[in-house]
């Protein structure tokens, strides 16, 4: 039995002693919503690759992802993702031989450069499963030329050549040839001459390399449900929901136009965060009987909730039909069941169990990692589908044994209780049932604007005014709020736009607005005015428009919360431009809240408020992976019970602050009193003179 084939039996021993090892707790099972029969035929090693479906219920790492035997035992399993491998799983074996000896001579011929010439006897490296080796040279010289020879020596002394006259070069970082194949070796070492004619010897270093290429494990597609499109300005926007499971390494694109060539951009969605570009990519479709085309789009990994999809069309009209697919490599899970078995359960979904930490994990490939010895040949066993056998996944059903219990009962506690008249505004707030406890909900501009710009002031009380927990995602959504001309004035050749927005103070990010004349070309300035009244720069540029293209101004900038704006416009001696309706982006936050079914208060606007500090956010991760109900909300009205004397009351921090400061004025009306008196006083001794 070959080394590999031990280490095989071995990894085997390693899968089932952690299979039988250790019995779970009867809940882990009732962790899992779902759940299908795994058969198994073989009895070694197995591979299970998972379908979409199950994909799509599962976190994107599978923490929430399980195999039990049939009598209920945990089974432990390597899952590979193999994401990023579209070509294939390249498992690669190095070897560092000894140097047995070396001999360097050193040759001038009458009318020729003198000749260096290095031989090397390096030992063998042992018998590799990808059938062959190459010597791979490494040198420290930016730029050489060499000729290798490479022959075997035999125990009994005979000699072999593999190679003779083997160009060797490096001319820069792109154009270079390090490496000579071999191929299979045995023999008791190997010899290696290098001739060069530049005066200086290469001194290199050796390693033998084996590389062995599998096949992506499997190619899974799954259709995009589209949350929204429009198009405007010679581009397409369609945003696409992505189930958390699905983490594509490629986007491809379906539609009914036959033939068209455009440049698509993806972006990530992520709470809390601006988009993220994680791919683009020039997409087309010649129709014919010889059509190229190319649909897809490399991406990096996804991590929010949706993918925004940019089509630039330009002038043509938009892609007729447009659906997307996900393309990934189909995770595949590796176990083997107890012996005499050939049945277990998968359970998953429900995101409620954390990831599970079997040994062995660390055998898999990462991207361009390169593996010696053993541990390379394991690995390489472990991408082998030839040596696995593979497990068939019946029907998905209901786990009968799932605790319906929502996953965050645990947090479904009444906190601390507050001083609602220390609020100015309320918002009516009715919690339906959800299937995890978690609902969620979407500030609109008027909270926004009524709470402090670090939204330390909102709070959710129940009835008994106690507080509720909640996690905050400050950049969930986006709203177009209108913006009011309020004053248009005339400085010398600028005009001077002065905007409101329809509430203030707003953390606004653009303003858009029509302009009536088809061409213009004006330098602007954009200045913002905060909520002490402070005014700055936030954007600087030009204004321009062409009749061919007519599209509206868009100004983007970053300003903080802004009360007002202010636009300058160098007119010259051209009239002042008419400008249309004007609205403005703002980014708005989601509230998630733990909490059960009724009605509670949402309370904002108490500037002195100290932030709430909840348990809640050491599980984020957890919270934020199940699902959420919205909360049906009433409108913002001012607190009938706000009282600007409540936050004079003893303790609180306004008036704490307020002590704080008469202590300090007194002290110092104490001190200037003092002072004057001294300066004031005559000396009572009278000067000497000498």
């Amino acid at each position: 039995m070959t080394g590999f084939r031990v280490l095989g039996v071995v990894l085997v021993a390693a899968l089932v002693c952690g299979s039988a090892g250790a019995r779970q707790p009867v809940e882990l099972q009732r962790l899992f919503p779902q759940q299908a029969t795994i058969s198994v035929e073989d009895s070694g090693l197995v591979r299970l690759p998972l379908p979409p479906e199950v994909l799509a219920a599962c976190r994107p790492d599978l923490s929430d992802l399980r195999i039990f035997d049939a009598s209920g035992r945990e089974v432990a399993y390597l899952a590979d993702s193999a994401r990023g491998f579209s070509t294939g799983v390249e498992a690669k074996e190095l070897f560092e031989p000894d140097v047995l000896s070396l001999r360097r001579e050193e040759a001038t011929p009458e009318h020729a450069p003198p000749t260096h010439r290095e031989q090397y006897e390096l030992a063998l490296p042992p018998s590799s499963e990808a059938g062959g080796w190459e010597l791979v040279i490494e040198t420290g010289s930016k730029r050489f030329v060499r000729e290798v020879s490479v022959a075997i020596a035999a125990p009994d002394g005979a000699r072999r050549d593999l190679v003779s006259g083997y160009p060797l070069f490096r001319l820069d970082a792109e154009t270079q040839r390090t490496r000579i194949p071999l191929g299979a070796l045995a023999g008791e070492r190997l010899l290696v001459t290098l001739e060069g004619r530049e005066g200086t010897y290469l001194e290199p270093s050796f390693h033998y390399e084996s590389a062995r290429t599998f096949d992506s494990l499997r190619r899974v597609v799954v259709p995009l449900e589209p949350l929204s499109q429009r198009s405007r300005d010679g581009f397409t926007s369609i945003e696409l929901q992505r189930p958390s499971g699905i983490v594509p390494d490629l986007l491809e694109i379906r539609t009914a136009t036959g033939s068209f060539r455009r440049t698509v951009r993806v972006w990530d969605v992520q709470p809390g965060s601006d988009d993220a570009r994680i791919g683009v990519g020039l997409l087309y479709r010649v129709a014919g009987p010889r059509g190229a085309k190319h649909l897809l789009v490399s991406l990096r990994t996804a991590r929010g909730h949706a993918l925004r999809v940019e089509i630039e069309d330009g002038d043509s009209p938009p892609l007729a039909e447009v659906g997307f697919d996900a393309v990934l490599s189909g995770p595949v899970l590796i176990f083997q069941l107890p012996s005499g078995t050939n049945e277990a359960t998968l359970r998953f979904g429900g995101a409620r169990a954390y990831r599970p930490r079997y040994d062995l994990s660390g055998l898999l490939l990462s991207k361009g990692q390169a593996l010696g010895g053993e541990r390379a040949r394991a690995a390489a066993e472990l991408y082998d589908a030839e040596a696995l056998g593979l497990a068939q996944l019946g029907p998905i059903v209901d786990n009968p044994e799932f605790d319906s219990t929502p996953a965050l009962a645990f947090a479904m506690l009444g906190g601390a209780t507050i001083d609602e008249r220390m609020y100015e505004y309320r918002r009516v707030l009715s919690i339906a049932p959800s299937p995890e406890g978690l609902s969620r909900l979407r500030l609109v501009p008027e909270d926004v604007a009524a709470a402090r710009a670090d939204l330390a002031d909102v709070r959710i009380v129940d009835s008994e005014g106690r507080q509720w927990p909640y996690l905050i995602e400050r950049s969930a959504g986006k709203a177009n709020v209108p913006i009011a001309l309020i004053e248009q004035d005339r400085d010398g050749r600028t005009s001077v736009y002065r905007f409101a927005p329809s509430v203030a103070p707003l953390p606004l990010q653009r303003i858009r607005f029509d302009v009536q004349a088809p061409y213009f070309d004006r330098p602007y300035e954009l200045l913002a005015r905060d909520e002490e009244g402070h005014e700055r720069a936030v954007a600087k540029g030009r204004l321009r428009k062409d009749g061919r293209n007519p599209k509206p101004v868009s100004i983007s900038f970053n300003s903080g919360r802004v009360r007002e704006l202010e636009l300058r416009i160098e007119d010259g001696d051209d009239a002042p431009l008419a400008l249309g309706p004007v609205t403005a982006r703002m980014r708005l936050p989601d509230l998630f809240l733990v909490a059960g079914v009724g009605n509670y208060v949402l309370l904002i606007g108490h500037p002195s408020g100290e932030a709430p500090r909840y348990e809640l956010e050491r599980v984020r991760d957890v919270v934020l992976a199940v699902k959420s109900t919205p909360v049906v909300s009433g409108p913002l009205e001012a607190n009938p019970g706000f009282s600007a004397r409540s936050r004079l009351a003893p303790g609180s921090t306004l008036l704490q602050k307020g002590i704080v400061w008469a202590v300090l004025l007194a002290a110092a009306l104490i001190l200037g009193a003092l002072t004057l008196r001294v300066a004031r006083q005559e000396p009572n001794a009278p000067s000497s003179r000498v």
